[in-house]
């Protein structure tokens, strides 16, 4: 079954703000990256470091971004305007509309969520 250009236009849009959300959550990673380039240069740092650095970061963030950017965009949109990483703005209105009840429903979970899970458990242990 083929689908209609309103899924067609929305799947698109879809896909779209989450390249945009990836690339903005990237790029804040590189920007940690190149300042220890910055060190490196300077000669606050050696090369072993940056190196390290660089492996940290490549076994780190950036694989825990590909994972996340891995799922599916209709699954991860709602997450990702929810946490402000797109604005409700830069939705189009058919999907906002489509993803209100999801966002919403998220940023309440949020709201009653520990920021640090741990910190919530080890004070019950008092």
């Amino acid at each position: 079954m083929s689908k209609s250009p309103k899924q067609k236009r929305i799947r698109k849009a879809m896909r779209d703000l989450v390249v945009k959300a990836y690339e903005r959550e990237l790029g804040l990673e590189l920007t940690k990256l190149e300042a220890s380039f910055t060190k490196w240069h300077s000669g606050e740092i050696d090369c072993f470091l940056l190196n390290d650095l660089i492996h940290e970061h490549h076994d780190g963030a950036s694989r825990d971004l590909w994972k996340k950017y891995g799922l599916r965009p209709e699954m991860l949109l709602p997450s990702l305007v929810a946490n402000g990483i797109i604005s409700e703005s830069e939705v189009p209105d058919e999907l906002l509309t489509e993803m209100k009840q999801t966002i919403h429903a998220m940023r309440e979970f949020q709201k009653n969520w520990p920021e640090d899970p741990t910190e919530e458990s080890s004070n019950q242990k008092d």
